[in-house]
């Protein structure tokens, strides 16, 4: 019971791990490309 707990345990910061480089890494290219577009927007006015 202990030893399923603790593996549990270690899945569940495994996903949490996961899934928030998953967020940084959509945040950044979300801001990659909204920084691209500004400069689009820049030089074609």
């Amino acid at each position: 019971m202990l030893g399923f707990s603790i593996r549990y345990l270690f899945f569940f910061f495994f996903v949490r791990i996961l899934s928030g480089i998953f967020i940084c890494f959509q945040v950044n290219i979300f801001r990659v490309f909204s920084i691209r577009n500004h400069f689009v927007e820049l030089y074609t006015i």
